[in-house]
């Protein structure tokens, strides 16, 4: 079972109208670094789990709104979802000079697009642990590593 389904409908499409809200008019082809890392989300380095680190991200982007759901600067079907394995990452800089930025030195993307944690508990390899993330309509460079992007039709490598 995956813990998405433990998350309401209601509250997956809360997170994902905010985060698009958030992203749609402050990210910048040319500043990935800086436009999608807004640090009052900046997650705690020592967080306890991924879980309360994702849960941080969303209260704080929440709290920017008044704790009330915008509505959308675009249809989210415009863009793409992208799964994170955070235990998977290779930690050598490649992703974030590919993507110019928008990966980090760790290959995590900014936390302003962070919308859940996903775990599939029929798999034991905790590196089954995903963050999803909200992308626009563009596609994003970056070598190795487990990353795919959703569309109709299900998961696909990103290439």
């Amino acid at each position: 079972m995956h813990a998405l389904a433990k998350l309401y409908p209601a509250d997956f499409e809360r997170r994902l109208a905010q985060t698009t809200a958030w992203c749609s008019p402050r990210a910048r082809i040319e500043d990935p670094i800086g436009s999608l890392r807004h640090p009052d989300f900046r997650p705690r380095v020592l967080e306890p789990s991924y879980q309360s680190a994702v849960d941080h991200v969303d209260r704080e982007r929440n709290r920017a709104f008044g704790w009330k759901v915008p509505e959308p600067a675009q249809p989210p079907t415009a863009g793409r979802f992208l799964l994170y394995f955070p235990d998977a990452e290779l930690s050598d800089g490649a992703a974030e000079a590919e993507s110019n930025g928008f990966f980090d030195v760790c290959n995590t993307p900014p936390w302003d697009t962070w919308l859940c944690l996903v775990v599939d508990s029929s798999v034991p390899d905790p590196s089954y642990r995903s963050i999803v993330v909200l992308l626009g309509p563009g596609r994003i460079r970056f070598p190795g590593g487990r990353r795919h992007w959703r569309q109709s039709g299900g998961l696909h490598p990103l290439a």
